[in-house]
Parts: structure tokens; sequence; C-alpha cells
């Protein structure tokens, strides 16, 4: 791919994507101190296990949640780090409820820091397996922006679970608290006791929330197949994972959370990045992000002149007619003679490829692929279906129906097979419209010849008058005898045919099963006797072909 910008493009940030995140593993010093069985000898095992199974799996991003603990967290911590994968530092609290919650930190937060946290929460015995906090779920949540971490609600519905630890008008509060904004279940929202999954999908009038709570899949981490359990990991969309990245990402559960049992994204064309070379925005580069791009900035900052950049290498036309002037204003002023305009677009059917869409002012576009070769195709054939509008063009296509109408037509829905089914139909309209004029022609016909049957039926009573019945009658006796002689003589004459067209296909070819043919196979001796079947039966038949032809000579 030649230096057109596109390459400094994709260097750049394209905003918030979806990253696979497990948000609850356990240090090894987790199972040693509850006796959990493990394969593994020491932490060093583990550890080293965890992250190969982190990388096989996709995992960009771990939260490593022991419980009121951070410092048996380090080296799992280190060792994460250093194979590229993300860490949210925290531990895994129970309020004095009993109400499991986890507390995520931002990555690189000190472990001292976050140790004081534990600390403020009451907790000072170490040795405790699994020791109760002095606050309750909601002072928790209440602390979290002072502590600069957020929390999730741990298997919520499980044991130690808000929604299986508390009862009644506490457990009504603890959830519909405004500043817990996440838990966690296991598998699908569907897959919940129906008492709980009302409550999951906020549809319980008595725990109804202003902000639907954000589901996550986060079940606990203990051994490395956990890592590739459906349970234990969810996508969660950020810009940067981080304290805060979560947060916002739990404010907009539909949009920026999912599960593995929800249904995966449509696959669609990409537009990725757009880089100029020349005029106005010489030497820029965007990376746009795969959903939603929002342009903001003040007058004259090049808004306009990144729409109608993308519009021009499209190669489309404004709809409105205010539109295509400031469209070709924008061309010829603002991206001037020169300019040239590379744009990068994924396509994914019916398999995934790169294309670049590059256009020089005024020249055409072109397509190519990735090794800068030009291809025989059209924007449109790239990016079927597209359509580009200014700032004010819809405005201004609002004020005309028949524009508006066919900025509509795109939302009607369509039959695929109407066009098959509409040229069917006119083929039979066509087929009919022949047979109807062929059947008029016949009536015409058939009214002619009617019209003429009192003539006939007068010189009828004529010929009988004058005796010609019986006359005529003998005459017609001798035509039917003289048929019938004919119908015999081609009765012969068929059968004669039919044997000449059986003596054609003989003798039989039997070049297929010569020894040459069989020459190699294994199954050449069972194939052998075949020829020496069909000769004879060769023979047979060509002589009662003769047979048949002495029969018919003297029968004709």
């Amino acid at each position: 791919m030649e230096s057109s910008g596109i390459e400094r493009a994709l260097e750049l940030e394209s905003g918030a994507r979806y990253c696979k995140c497990a948000l609850h593993l356990n240090p090894y010093d987790y199972l040693v101190r509850n006796n959990r069985a493990t394969p593994f000898a020491d932490e060093a095992a583990y550890n080293k296990a965890i992250v190969e199974a982190a990388l096989a799996n996709d995992i960009e991003v771990v939260a490593i949640t022991d419980h009121y603990r951070i410092l048996s967290a380090v080296t799992l911590i280190e060792a994460t780090e250093a194979a590229g994968i993300v860490v949210l530092p925290g531990f895994e609290a129970v309020t004095k409820e009993g109400i499991h919650v986890l507390a995520l930190f931002d990555p690189g937060t000190p472990a001292k820091r976050i140790e004081r946290v534990i600390g403020d929460c009451g907790i000072h015995d170490t040795g405790a397996v699994s020791p109760t906090g002095k606050y309750d779920v909601v002072q928790c949540v209440e602390n979290a922006r002072e502590w600069a971490a957020v929390f999730v609600a741990a298997h919520v519905y499980s044991s130690g679970g808000l929604l299986q630890a508390l009862k009644g008008e506490a457990r009504i509060k603890a959830w519909t608290n405004p500043g817990l904004l996440a838990c966690s279940v296991a598998g699908s929202v569907s897959s919940a006791p129906d008492s709980i999954r009302a409550i999951l999908e906020n549809k319980d009038p008595n725990y109804k929330r202003a902000r639907r709570m954000a589901i996550l899949n986060a079940q606990d981490v203990v051994c490395p197949e956990d890592l590739a359990d459906s349970s234990s990991y969810c996508w969660v969309k950020m810009s940067k994972a981080s304290v805060e990245g979560l947060r916002q990402a739990f404010l907009e559960p539909e949009s920026r959370i999912r599960l593995e049992t929800d249904p995966a994204p449509t696959e669609h064309v990409e537009l990725a990045c757009v880089a100029w070379q020349g005029g106005f925005l010489d030497g820029e580069a965007i990376h746009l992000n795969e959903n939603l791009n929002v342009l903001i900035g003040g007058r004259g900052t090049g808004k306009s002149t990144v729409v109608e950049s993308i519009r021009y290498v499209l190669g489309l036309e404004p709809l409105g007619e205010e539109a295509a002037k400031n469209h070709g204003g924008i061309v010829q002023h603002v991206l001037k003679s020169g300019t040239k305009i590379s744009l990068l677009v994924h396509s994914y059917r019916p398999n995934r490829r790169d294309y670049i869409l590059e256009r020089t002012v005024p020249n055409p576009s072109v397509v190519k692929d990735m090794q800068n070769d030009v291809l025989d195709l059209r924007p449109l054939d790239v990016v079927p279906g597209v359509e580009v509008y200014g700032q004010h063009e819809l405005s201004e296509l609002s004020r005309s129906p028949r524009k508006l109408a066919r900025l509509l037509d795109r939302f009607v829905k369509r039959d695929d097979d109407l066009a098959t089914q509409r040229d069917e139909l006119r083929r039979e309209l066509e087929s009919l419209r022949i047979s109807r004029l062929k059947l008029q022609k016949e009536s015409d016909g058939i009214r002619l010849r009617l019209s003429r049957l009192p003539v006939l039926e007068e010189t009828l009573g004529r010929f009988k008058e004058a005796g010609l019945e019986d006359r005529l009658k003998e005459r017609s006796e001798i035509v039917r005898e003289e048929t019938i002689l004919k119908s015999a003589d081609e009765r012969i004459r068929a059968l004669r045919i039919a044997t000449e067209k059986f003596e054609e296909e003989l003798p039989l070819d039997t070049s297929f099963v010569s020894a040459e043919a069989l020459d190699g196979l294994g199954g050449a001796p069972i194939l052998a006797p075949v020829r020496e079947s069909l000769e004879k039966l060769s023979e047979r038949v060509e002589a009662l072909l003769g047979k048949v032809g002495a029969e018919i000579s003297e029968g004709g």
C-alpha cells in the first residue's frame, strides 16, 4: 500500500470498541487459602497457565479480585500485564449484609492505595479466609467516587449475591440505588429464574430503576479452563480500559455491553479511514469508528469538508439543489484541483476484503486493493447502497415531497423475488395476449363460415332433389376403401423404418471392453466376458431382424 495517509490514519485512535473482558480472576493464593483442588504446584505455574489461557481465548482485559486482598494478586498482575493484557486491579468485598461486590480500579493503581481502601472497609486482619467489611452495599457504591473505583454486584442471584442475600425493602433499596451500575450473572438473562428475570429486565415495578442495570458475565475464574466458559467473560465497549471507561459502558449497557449469548453484531461495510493530500485538509487523516461517528467542531473547522470529501470519493451526487451547489463549491474552492482523497473500506461479504478508494480532483474515482493494484470496480460496487447527506441537505429535502419520498423509499420493505415474479407475470400476460388474438382470429373465421350456412343448406336441398345423394354415397364408399388400403401400407412402412433404425445400431460397439480398454484394471478378468456376451447378442439380434425383414417383405 503506497503512502496515501491511510497508514497514518490506521495508527490513530478510532474511539470506543468492544473489548473481551474477564472481570473476576482469582490469584493462586485464593485457591490455596480456600483449599481448592488445583493441578498447579506453585504460583508461577498457575500464573503462566492463566496468561496462556487468556491469550488463547482472546481476552484483552482482566480484573483480578481476591477477597479483600491485593498483595496476593501482584505476581499475577505483573505476569498478565507482561503479556500485553490490560489489568484492572481490585478486590472482592463482602459487605456487612453478606453481599459480594467487585471493586475495580484503574490499570496501574498502586497496591498500597488499594490496601488503604481495603483498610477503610474495616479489614485489617489478613488471616481471615473471607472477612466481612463494615460497609453495606449502598455505602460501598457511595464511596466509589472517593475511592476512584467502580463496583459490580457479583453473581447477583447466586449465593452471596445481592438478590439472594437481601430480602424485602433492603433488597429493593440496594438494587435501585443509582450508584450501583452493574451486576454479574451466570449465562444469559433469559436463563435466570422467572422472579429474577423480571428484575434484571427492569420490568418488575417494585425494582424499577431509572437507568437499567448493566448485566455482565463475570463469574469466578479459578483455573485456566474457566476462561473458555462464556459465563466468565463479556464484551465491553470502551475507548480505553479504565474505571471511567467501565462506568460509561455501564451507563449505556444496551449499546456497550454484549454477552456471548447476545446476537453478534451484523457485519456491514465499514468506512475505516479517510485521508487527504492537498487542499484545505492537506496531511490530515481520520481513523473512523466501526459504529457511530460524530464530528464536533465550530464553524470553519472542516466538518462539511469531511462529509463532502467522502461523498466525492464515492462518486455520489447530492439530491437537493442547494446541497449540490454547496458540494460543488467545497470541491472547487476548498478541496481544489489536485487534491487526492483516500478512503479505506472494509467489506465483509462474501468474505473479508479491504479496498482503497481514491479520487484526485477533478478526475474520476479509482478502486485499488491493498497491494495498490487498480481494480475494474466502481466505488458503489464496493459500497453498495451507501448514502451521504450534507449538513443542511436533509432540511432541504424535507421541503420537497418528491425528494422526501425518494429519501424514505429505502425504508420500504422489499421482496427480493418481486422482480422475478414481475417478469414471469409479464411473460404470462404476453402469452395470454397471443392466445387471445389467435382465438379472436378463429372466432372470426367461424362467424364467416356460419354466415354462409343458409346458402349451403339451400344448395344441399337442391342436390337432394336432383338425386345426387345416392350417387355421392357410392363414391364415398370407394373413398373409404382406398383410405383403408393406404393406412395398411403406412403401418407396414412405419414398421420397415423402425427395423432399419434398429439395424443401424448393429453390430453392437464392444471397443469399451476390448483387451486394450481393460488393460491395467483389477477387475479385467470379470469384465472380459462382457465383450463375448455382447457379440453373441448382436449376432442373434441380426438374425432376428433378418427374419423380421423377410416377413415385412412378404406382408407388403
